[in-house]
Order: structure tokens, then C-alpha cells, then sequence
């Protein structure tokens, strides 16, 4: 039976759809959420872009209340074992797996683009245990946004 989560094909375009929630905790507060529960669902953060900072060290100017910050998450020893089969994965396995955090209208916004099965199939038509896998691997991810904020 085909996991209730899977998005409906049918209905989303081609790439997926894209996810977004809002929270009433701050920035900060949804990262470090995120990066506590990261390893209950398989992942952990690698990395935090802070896009102020990003923009401000190439010399551009921010309105003083941006806070647009990426959060990198991965899980290293299935990307390991993912690369080990099929190195052509890696074009494709890094793109879903930012999670872009951010302040609006008083809220948070927590937006995540989950590739979907079809997109995957897309980009790599051979390689079905992968369309599979990855996708399930966006879907983890949608949930341990949801159980962050």
C-alpha cells in the first residue's frame, strides 16, 4: 500500500509542491527546534546559512529586519550508501534536503520544497529504488518540519 503521505501525482506539478507552515516561535527558536529533532527522523543539520550575513559579506544591502536563514539537513550515512550505488545521485539528492526559515508578519514561515517521485523519475528514469527512496526521504523531512514548529 502506498504510504497516505505520497503526494498525489496526479495533481502536483511535475517538480512537487511546496510546503510551508508558519510558527508563532522565532527564527532562532524553529532552527534549534529543528536541529533537536533532526535525529529522530534521520537526519541531523549540517549546516545554517544565515542569508544576512551571505549577502552582507557580497556587499549588499538588507532592510534591517531580514532574516532569511537555509538550514542544510542530511542523513550522511544514507547519502553515503545512495552514492556508493549511483554517484549520478548527487545532482539530484542535495537539492531537497533546505529548509528556508524566515520572520513575516509576525510569525515565522518555514518553507520546504519536497521533490516529488515523478520529478525524480524525471531526472534519473532508471534508477527506481532511488525515485522511492528520495522521495520518502522529502516526506520524513515535511515531518520533522511539522513536529519543529
Amino acid at each position: 500500500m502506498e504510504d497516505e503521505r505520497t503526494m498525489n501525482e496526479a495533481q502536483a506539478s511535475a517538480a512537487g509542491s511546496l510546503f510551508h507552515i508558519v510558527s508563532d516561535k522565532a527564527v532562532p527558536e524553529v532552527i534549534e527546534t529543528i536541529r533537536a529533532n533532526a535525529p529522530k527522523f534521520g537526519f541531523h543539520v549540517r549546516h545554517v546559512f544565515d542569508m544576512r550575513r551571505e549577502y552582507e559579506q557580497h556587499g549588499i544591502e538588507v532592510f534591517h529586519d531580514f532574516d532569511l536563514c537555509h538550514i542544510m539537513v542530511c542523513n550522511m550515512r544514507g547519502s553515503f550508501n545512495s552514492m556508493k550505488h549511483n554517484m549520478e545521485r548527487a545532482a539530484v539528492i542535495y537539492q531537497p534536503k533546505q529548509i528556508t526559515v524566515f520572520s513575516d508578519n509576525g510569525g515565522t514561515k518555514v518553507n520546504y520544497f519536497p521533490l516529488s517521485q515523478r520529478c525524480i523519475a524525471e531526472a534519473l528514469p532508471s534508477d527506481v529504488g532511488f525515485q522511492k527512496s528520495l522521495h520518502q526521504a522529502c516526506l520524513n523531512i515535511v515531518d520533522m518540519i511539522k513536529a519543529s514548529v
